[in-house]
C-alpha cells in the first residue's frame, strides 16, 4: 500500500522510508497529487500490529486518497476522516496522522495533525523547531467530536521537514 517511489515535485526534494518491526503493520505514508502546484503528504500509524493494524491502515489510506482531492483545507481532511473512523469503529481502534499540503506557488506548507508526536522543521539557520498544530492531541477515530485545525508554515529554500512515526 505504500508508494514505490517518491514523487517529483519541482522546488522540493522528497524522501521516504519505512522499516516495519514485523512484515505487516499499521505505519503508513502517501503522496496525493492535488493539481500542478499542490501535493498532499500523509504520514500515520494505525494502532496495533499485524493484520488488524494493516487493515485499519488500508482503510485510512483509502479515505485520505478519496477525501483529500475534494477538500482544500488540511484540517477539513482530518475532520472528515475522523468522523468516518469514529462512526465505523466498533472497538477502540484509532489512527494517529499528519496531513500536510505543500504549495509550490506560495512556498507554504499547510498542515493538520491528529495524535502524532510534534514533527520538526529544520530551518536553513540550523535550528530545529518542533511544530504542533492546534487541536492536534487526539487521534483520528477516538472521538467523533474531536476538531482538528490547520497551521501554515512559510517555507524557504534550505528548510527541511521531518515527519515520523514510531515505526
Amino acid at each position: 500500500m505504500l508508494p514505490q517511489q517518491t514523487p517529483e515535485f519541482s522546488g522540493f526534494q522528497i524522501a521516504a522510508h519505512s522499516s516495519p518491526a514485523i512484515a505487516v503493520g499499521g505505519d503508513f505514508y502517501d503522496f496525493i497529487p492535488l493539481g500542478q502546484e499542490r501535493l498532499g503528504v500523509v504520514v500515520g500509524d494505525a494502532v496495533g500490529h499485524g493484520i488488524a493494524a494493516a487493515l485499519l491502515m488500508t482503510m485510512t489510506l483509502t479515505d485520505f486518497r478519496s477525501i483529500a482531492p475534494r477538500e482544500t483545507a488540511a484540517a477539513a481532511v482530518l475532520n472528515s476522516i475522523n468522523r468516518r473512523l469514529a462512526q465505523g469503529m466498533r472497538t477502540r481502534k484509532f489512527v494517529t496522522s499528519i496531513y500536510a499540503v505543500l504549495d509550490r506557488a506560495n512556498h507554504r506548507l499547510t498542515c493538520a495533525m491528529g495524535g502524532m508526536q510534534p514533527w520538526l522543521v529544520k530551518a536553513k539557520s540550523g535550528e530545529c523547531v518542533p511544530i504542533e498544530p492546534p487541536g492536534a492531541r487526539f487521534p483520528l477515530g477516538a472521538s467523533g467530536k474531536s476538531v482538528y485545525q490547520s497551521c501554515d508554515i512559510e517555507m524557504e529554500r534550505g528548510d527541511a521537514l521531518v515527519f515520523f512515526t514510531d515505526g
